[in-house]
């Protein structure tokens, strides 16, 4: 008698579930549908040649083919696309996606990202992403008329969005009040290196992590408005770790950033390093040194290790006026990660 219990309950399970993932299958176009009319609203727009659904038992995988994603904004767009993404969930929590794709590429109004693969990992809570993970395989960065700017074995990007509790918080540094930290972010690149003229002569650079925390009143949209309300609120990225390795020599840094009013990065970041070859290691991963270069360099180092309480050289990294600095010595221009324009249309 048990036994029958056992197996007509297995059998009604079983035949539940086959119905459930049918009709969460069945359903996804419509649902699909209806959060691509809700994105664009919003001014994104998504198209896709088909969808595909399979994955059955165990998986809902969506393949897409010829996806093209396009979010329009004041002063700029960003865009990505792909031959094909397809998206794993599993049927029993729809909260959590998985999305890979092979060849890809973003693009901004003149920035592209290339990647040969791309895996992302999206938490949702009622539909809106709380925790969002991307990484890129085989990754160039380049201007859009071709230029290559950097590239990287892998690159990646991690935000996790915080719930906000209080107006404004005291730091418990020098940097007084902060308004509430919306979102962590977490990026990191493996053998990066800078390209142009002297590329080839440029020093690898094995890793860069870096651990932040961004601050305002709400995560600002990629849009004009939106960016200089952040900015001129206070909004600020607060850097509690930059870890750069290079061959046999590794430089920590911490710091704070916003925007200027051409929303150029502006900030500093504070490191102190143990001897003079891990500033030479840093400065050739972005501009080439002559040697009479690194004889003023170095006269220039001794002076401030002579100073140094703890022997150590103290490093000075700050983005001011468009131009990235490492104490006195510029080593790259910033360009404006958006333009002010008129708005884009809806």
């Amino acid at each position: 008698m048990r036994l029958r219990f056992v197996i007509i309950a297995i059998l009604c399970g079983t035949i539940a579930y086959i119905g459930y993932w049918h009709y969460v299958a069945s359903n996804a176009p419509e649902h699909i549908t209806a959060q691509i009319a809700k994105l664009q609203e919003q001014r994104t727009t998504i198209t896709y040649d088909q969808m595909e659904t399979t994955g059955f038992p165990y998986r809902l995988i969506f393949a897409f083919d010829n996806p093209v994603v396009n979010m329009a904004g004041k002063g700029g767009a960003l865009g990505w696309s792909s031959q094909r993404i397809e998206l794993f969930a599993q049927p029993w929590n729809l909260s959590h996606i998985i999305m890979s794709s092979g060849p890809s590429e973003f693009t901004s109004e003149a920035k592209a990202i290339q990647a040969g693969t791309m895996r992302t990992s999206a938490v949702l809570s009622d539909g809106v992403p709380t925790r969002v993970s991307i990484e890129l395989n085989d990754a160039l960065i380049k201007h859009r008329n071709g230029g290559a700017m950097i590239s990287a074995d892998t690159l990646g990007l991690h935000v996790r969005s915080k719930s906000i509790s209080t107006p404004l918080k005291a730091d418990s540094g020098d940097r007084g009040l902060l308004l509430p930290a919306v979102a962590d972010l977490a990026l990191g690149a493996r053998e990066m290196a800078f390209g142009g003229k002297n590329a080839a002569e440029l020093e690898a650079i094995k890793e860069v992590t870096l651990l932040a925390t961004l601050h305002g009143h709400k995560i600002p949209r990629y849009d004009a408005d939106a960016l200089a309300e952040w900015r001129d609120t206070g909004g600020t990225i607060e850097v509690s770790s930059l870890n750069i390795q290079l061959s046999g020599f590794q430089i920590e840094a911490s710091g704070s950033f916003s925007l200027d009013k051409d929303f150029r990065p502006i900030g500093a970041l504070s490191a102190r390093v143990p001897e003079m070859e891990s500033v030479y290691k840093l400065l050739g991963a972005f501009i080439y040194l002559n040697p009479e270069s690194q004889t003023l360099l170095s006269a220039a180092l001794n002076l401030l290790k002579t100073f140094s309480p703890d022997g150590t050289i103290p490093l000075s990294i700050t983005a001011q006026d468009g131009i990235l600095w490492l104490g006195p010595l510029e080593l790259m221009e910033l360009a404006p990660i958006i333009n002010p324009g008129p708005s884009s249309p809806n």
